[in-house]
């Protein structure tokens, strides 16, 4: 499990002007029929892309520009029995508190500025 509180060199492809955010989500409510992951980012919901596992549970990500500036951003599942949500995860869980794009291992040069 990779727990971080910055972005790394790895966080961006090689030669790419890309950044990917990656989270895995297991869904642990037995009733859940499907669960939709989503990124909060740049003032909107984005639809994460489920690369592996099923309809309650995998691992998601979700491919965006290269910020210029640092961006606060969160994930967000829904767990749904038909179309009603029966269930909402975020994380980080507190409403007030999201993670940041700041830069830890970046060419000075490279980084963002920040004013968060």
């Amino acid at each position: 499990f990779d727990i971080r509180d910055r972005l790394l060199a790895k966080d961006v492809p090689a030669g790419s002007n890309h950044l990917v955010f990656r989270v895995v989500h297991f869904e642990q409510q037995l009733l859940c029929q499907e669960t939709r992951g989503f990124l909060l980012y740049q003032n909107d919901r984005k639809d994460l892309t489920r690369l592996y596992g099923n309809s309650t549970r995998g691992a998601y990500e979700y491919t965006a520009e290269l910020p210029t500036s640092c961006e606060p951003y969160a994930f967000e599942f829904h767990c749904f029995i038909g179309d009603e949500i029966v269930k909402s995860v975020r994380l980080p869980q507190e409403d007030r508190f999201f993670f940041g794009t700041r830069w830890h291992n970046a060419p000075r040069d490279d980084r963002p500025a920040c004013n968060e």
